[in-house]
């Protein structure tokens, strides 16, 4: 089986709604989606989170929440990690270790989860999430 060469991807910019985008299935192009280099974050159906590695240590704000019951099927709604910046969620094969597209049911649970940008505030240590519409 060959990679695809071509991918559907989500894109979840900062302050802004999903966009579903096709990118060539390389690095390259993943880097280009996140303007720098990428850092791996698996979700509960087999899908991938790119982000910018040196995000929360460059000038963009936090962009949304990613929550324990976004990561397992067992999870609560506490939040676990922020992504700051521009990200993208991709299939991800994991006999072949190789992105894929999002199936339409991929896109469609991703796109609303991550339909309202948000803002993160830091309240004594614990973080608060305000969606925006």
């Amino acid at each position: 089986m060959t990679a695809d060469t071509q991918i559907d991807i989500l894109v979840i910019p900062e302050g802004e709604h999903p966009i579903r985008k096709t990118i060539p299935n390389t690095l390259e192009a993943k880097q280009e989606e996140v303007k720098g280099l990428i850092e791996p974050f698996g979700l509960k159906d087999g899908t991938t989170i790119y982000c910018n590695e040196e995000g929360k240590l460059s000038p963009w704000t936090l962009n949304r929440s990613i929550r324990a019951d976004d990561i397992s099927n067992e999870g609560d709604g506490h939040i676990v990690e922020m992504m700051a910046g521009t990200f993208i969620i991709t299939g991800f094969d994991p006999e072949t270790g190789e992105d894929t597209s999002l199936t339409e049911e991929q896109a469609d649970h991703w796109e609303q989860r991550f339909h309202n940008p948000e803002i993160l505030v830091s309240n004594n240590g614990d973080w608060i999430v305000i969606p925006i519409a």
